[in-house]
């Protein structure tokens, strides 16, 4: 029996939605998950639910509820009284579940209008953590996809890879044991085929494969920078591929790892602040894992700057370098400072409300870890408040945001504007901007880098 009380016989869901296609959409797809196994009870309001159970209490693994018509204290009542069940909320308004991420184990945000893709993935990375048994494959969804930047990458392939050809046909276009030339994508570059897939039962493998290179590269006396950054970029760029559809899986977290740890090999125990932004305005590529690399060794170099320069705090400034953006797939997405800039470069409605909620999400990646510092998630879940109290996802006041995640904003600020302006000195632009953080642990950590 797993934590959540499954007993791998029965999966005992909590269901409530109003009658309708939502209602019978999830429960038949539930049922061709778990065969015989999804013991579903349904409720058409969150009030229903509570009163019955408070009357007859009962055990869940999984609830799933419908947000239309219920209010956040009502879904709040309800999951607590799940305890330590897997949540989902179907919502169109996931910016009004803010204060439900703040629970040890936030919900899923699932969108009614790609429902049944949310809840599959939902499932799987609950059974890639143990909480769920496996959902049921079926034949669309043994596939996992991979963009042709992680596949060009992969050296010799550990499983064949496949391009859809039409809904549920797949065909496969390199076999096992391949290594990809140039040539060998030109027709799929050309043809703008930019999508893959591998089978689900086989992307073990080649997570393995890149853990283990990692591993071996990581046990080098010296790692060159521009090895470790080439390594970062490429296995940034596959993992954010696989996570949003497994989850963090045991070999995902130790890819993360390994290659947080020859980054830090690399950027050394005393890491200088204006080498590594000289080095930023000389570099170019891929903007999410790029930035991602950078915006972890600007705040490893702030914080020996400051005085905190122990390993351990390298290692959680620069794995939530890793994890910060790892949810987002659009570089336009990652590139958004705040709010303002959202609507400025024309965003609106469900652009705006992911990229507004993709600092909740990257704190639940770093949950699925099962080990890691307890900081990280802190950093991850305020890397885009702010000192003036205008940032997202809760609009923080400036001095309740924890000392690391100040200085991880900090560092994000310094690789925007040296972005913006690469001839900026980091010593000016924290002198003018020096009213920006005058407040809170952003004053004291500005005053530790100015002396």
């Amino acid at each position: 029996m797993d934590e959540a009380g499954t007993d791998r016989d029965v999966v005992r869901v909590l269901l409530v939605a109003k009658q309708g296609t939502v209602r019978d959409g999830i429960s038949e797809k539930l049922g061709s998950y778990y065969p015989e196994r999804a013991d579903i009870l349904m409720f058409s309001t969150v009030t229903e639910a509570i009163e019955s159970l408070e009357a007859a209490p009962r055990e869940f693994h999984l609830a799933l509820l419908e947000q239309e018509g219920q209010g956040v204290i009502l879904l709040k009542a309800i999951l607590g009284i799940m305890g330590g069940a897997v949540a989902g909320v179907i919502t169109n308004h996931p910016e009004s579940l803010g204060s439900l991420s703040a629970q040890e184990r936030p919900v899923e945000v699932l969108d009614p209008e790609e429902l049944l893709s949310g809840l599959y993935r939902l499932l799987k990375r609950s059974a890639t953590l143990g909480r769920l048994p496996p959902p049921k494959l079926n034949e669309r969804e043994e596939f996992v996809s991979i963009g042709m930047e992680s596949l060009s990458g992969l050296a010799p392939l550990q499983s064949d890879v496949y391009a859809r050809i039409r809904k549920d046909h797949y065909v496969c276009v390199f076999k096992k044991g391949s290594i990809l030339e140039p040539a060998d994508l030109k027709k799929f570059i050309d043809s703008k085929r930019t999508e893959f897939h591998v089978k689900s039962s086989e992307i073990k493998e080649t997570l393995i494969q890149v853990a283990d290179r990692l591993e071996e590269a990581g046990r080098a006396d010296e790692v060159p920078l521009e090895k470790a950054r080439s390594e970062f970029v490429s296995t940034h760029t596959l993992l954010r591929d696989v996570v949003g559809q497994l989850g963090f899986t045991d070999e995902a977290q130790k890819i993360a790892k390994s290659c947080v740890s020859m980054a830090l090999k690399a950027l050394g125990s005393k890491p200088k602040l204006s080498e590594i932004l000289e080095d930023l305005r000389r570099k170019e590529g891929a903007y999410i894992p790029a930035h991602s690399f950078m915006v972890g060794n600007v705040a490893c170099a702030l914080a020996h700057r400051v005085g905190w320069s122990s390993s351990a705090t390298f290692f959680k400034l620069s794995l939530a370098g890793f994890l910060h953006d790892i949810s987002l797939n659009s570089e336009s997405h990652a590139r958004i400072r705040d709010l303002e800039h959202a609507i400025r470069s024309g965003l609106e409605g469900e652009e705006i409300k992911f990229i507004k909620l993709h600092p909740a999400r990257a704190s639940e990646y770093s949950k699925q870890f099962a080990e890691i510092p307890s900081d990280v998630d802190i950093i991850l879940s305020q890397h885009h408040e702010n000192p003036r109290g205008n940032g997202f996802p809760r609009g923080m006041p400036g001095k309740l945001i924890s000392p690391l995640s100040a200085l991880f904003i900090m560092a994000q600020d310094v690789v925007h504007a040296v972005l913006d302006d690469p001839n900026l000195q980091y010593e000016d632009f924290f002198r003018t901007h020096s009213a920006d953080y005058d407040v809170g642990q952003f004053k004291k950590i500005l005053a530790l880098i100015l002396n």
